[in-house]
């Protein structure tokens, strides 16, 4: 686009029409999706000055949501039929050589799309869809557990001797840990 030159937007400072002619651009380029910055270099002024117009004139920022809305709603509503699938009716009118007009109806089957529906899936119901999933464990295990698990399953629990040992009374001793209190995070600080 053409840079514009600035347009107040200001109520007391321009013409109601063109003031009306200004809120519906600012709509029509929120529809478009475009940031605050760049409706404010199409009417010629820096961010801070159209953030400013903002301020005093509430309407801006009505017409702002409104055109983003409107425009959001659109994308949903696109991106949640290309999930679904469904029926896409075509029309198309030729008009042959003699005047006379023929209209075609033709209706074609979507099938849905599995990255649409992974998208949506993944914005609207982030916990269940999201790619990683964070599973929180609270596990307590007394000393006892940690030798009783390494006796049934050796390969389930590594215990590594201290100073070559093989008694795992000296190397609870050692450790200065109590059988029967759980297993902290901070053992070794002890």
């Amino acid at each position: 686009m053409p840079p514009k030159t600035a347009v107040s937007l200001v109520p007391a400072a321009i013409p109601a029409t063109s003031r009306q002619e200004a809120l519906a651009t600012v709509y029509r380029l929120a529809l478009l999706g475009l940031a605050d910055a760049e409706i404010g270099a199409y009417f010629g002024v820096s961010e801070a000055i159209f953030n400013s117009w903002k301020k005093r004139t509430p309407e801006i920022t009505t017409y702002l949501s409104q055109g983003r809305v409107e425009s959001d709603g659109k994308v949903a509503l696109a991106l949640y039929n290309r999930a679904i699938g469904g029926v896409k009716t075509t029309t198309k009118t030729v008009t042959d050589s003699e005047g006379s007009i023929t209209v075609t109806e033709t209706r074609e089957d979507v099938t849905p799309d599995t990255a649409a529906a992974t998208f949506w899936l993944k914005n609207r119901r982030e916990v269940s869809w999201r790619d990683k999933q964070q599973i929180e464990h609270d596990v307590k295990l007394t000393w006892a557990d940690l030798v009783t698990k390494s006796y049934e399953d050796p390969e389930l629990v590594d215990i590594t001797p201290v100073d070559n040992s093989t008694d795992l009374d000296s190397i609870a001793d050692s450790l200065e840990l109590d059988p029967f209190q759980p297993i902290s995070k901070d053992w070794d600080k002890k």
